[in-house]
């Protein structure tokens, strides 16, 4: 095929998910044939949208998209693998099985458990370097790991066209360098690359052309925006003594450790890999994590036995999950009901949340969504992180414990995340920051806590 032949052309694409606002506005791009493209803009600016709309998962309001030939199954699918915000993971099914399910020439329950397809799997496996057992079942894993069988599945495919949207957003640095070393290894063999991503930074990773959105519309001439200058932010004074500390043992690893919570101030507690940050935070929270994580907690001198979220809650202590599709949001409710679900107790109560006061919460965080009435998954990965800690702060808890907060916001958002958690800080707060990336909090007053593997 020529590469200057187009697998998809789009001509003037219009969606409304409501019929009365626009989601995407008069859209009109190119996606070559072994070419990479970097398809950037601000939480809420459209990019999942026509990530759905290029792979056939939602139908144009307007305008016309059409595929190449190439494109086409014999099953009238499309040879596009999408790796989703929301992981396609079949958590029932085992990793292989996970597999197994995206070839349809291929018998599933057959194929999943023979040794040859076991290899094939473990062989896109280490290439994205995840190292989990193709038998393993998909709901013990966790979420950084999901993620790399989820990447690691659509290499699998080998179809000419990959979509991954936000991938890099629960991954620790090691894993983001391997991404990224693959993407351009498949796009030198042939298959396209369109990459989804707020982060302007990851645009030189990849390479290729840049197509920028803004509030639906495609900006022509691309210019990545000057980033804002760091807010003034305030340094609480401490308490001599931490109010609170986080201990924590690995047997796999060596690691052993205590993490102090402080009174008016963050500690953000570094880790090297993002399994290790997860079944932390895990284990915290009382859920399943693997074999040889031991977490214990005290919080003003009061152990905290049997530890879980709930026990932590009766301290005043909230926890923020960096999986939230798993732990975090209540998709099939409304913003609304998710806000007053994470600021009460353990239920929905009345009198329930005005939606002025929902508005307000929510922009204070520049949450983008079309109503306070509406479900959680009409909004944007970025935009579900948002209203998490919009409602942790707005609960404001003696203590927060958040895993990677900021994940999938854009740099203006993320500046504003941190105004706020400094704001919650000089009000008495404490916070524990559980992260792979420390550079994301450097605006905020912290106390820095480096926790590396010793095997």
């Amino acid at each position: 095929m020529d590469p200057q032949e187009s697998l998809i052309q789009v001509d003037d694409l219009c969606y409304s998910y409501d019929g009365l606002s626009l989601a995407l506005d008069s859209v009109t791009l190119k996606i070559g044939n072994s070419s990479k493209y970097v398809l950037v803009g601000a939480n809420g600016s459209g990019k999942t949208t026509l990530a759905h709309l290029l792979v056939g998962s939602l139908s144009p309001t307007s305008g016309t998209i059409t595929r190449h030939p190439r494109l086409a199954r014999s099953d009238t699918s499309i040879r596009i693998a999408f790796v989703q915000q929301q992981l396609s993971i079949y958590e029932t099914l085992t990793v292989a099985q996970n597999f197994a399910v995206v070839r349809s020439e291929v018998q599933s329950e057959v194929m999943s458990t023979h040794r040859a397809f076991s290899s094939e799997v473990t062989k896109w496996l280490n290439v994205v370097g995840a190292d989990v057992d193709p038998q393993a079942s998909a709901s013990t894993l966790p979420f950084s790991d999901r993620q790399l069988i989820e990447i690691a599945r659509a290499l699998y495919q080998r179809v000419p066209l990959i979509i991954l949207d936000e991938p890099t957003a629960a991954l620790d640095l090691r894993s983001r360098e391997r991404l990224f070393a693959t993407l351009n290894m498949i796009s030198a063999d042939g298959t396209s690359v369109l990459l989804i991503t707020h982060d302007f930074g990851e645009v030189t990773r990849l390479g290729g052309e840049i197509i920028q959105l803004e509030e639906g519309r495609r900006v022509k001439r691309v210019e990545v925006p000057r980033t804002p200058q760091p807010v003034a932010l305030p340094h609480p004074g401490e308490t001599d003594a931490p109010w609170g500390v986080i201990g924590l043992s690995v047997a796999a690893t060596g690691l052993e450790d205590t993490i102090p919570i402080l009174t008016g101030k963050a500690t953000v507690a570094v880790f090297d890999d993002a399994l290790i940050r997860s079944s932390v935070w895990l284990s915290l929270a009382g859920l399943d994590t693997e074999p040889g994580f031991k977490t214990w907690a005290q919080v003003n001198q009061f152990p905290v036995v049997p530890l879980s979220a709930a026990r932590l809650r009766r301290y005043s202590v909230h926890l923020m999950p960096a999986d939230r599709q798993r732990y975090g949001v209540f998709s099939s409710l409304s913003v609304a009901d998710n806000l007053r679900l994470l600021m009460q107790d353990s239920k929905l109560i009345d009198p329930p949340l005005s939606s002025d006061r929902v508005s307000a919460i929510a922009n204070e965080l520049g949450v983008v969504m079309p109503t306070p009435q509406s479900p959680m998954t009409t909004l944007s990965g970025g935009n579900q992180q948002k209203v998490l800690l919009a409602g942790i702060l707005e609960a404001n808890p003696r203590c927060a414990i958040l895993e990677e907060p900021v994940l999938g916001m854009d740099d203006l958002s993320r500046k504003k995340a941190l105004t706020l958690l400094a704001k919650y800080l000089t009000q008495g707060g404490a916070c524990v920051i559980f992260t792979c990336f420390r550079h994301n909090y450097e605006e905020l007053p912290h106390n820095l806590k480096l926790l590396h593997e010793v095997a």
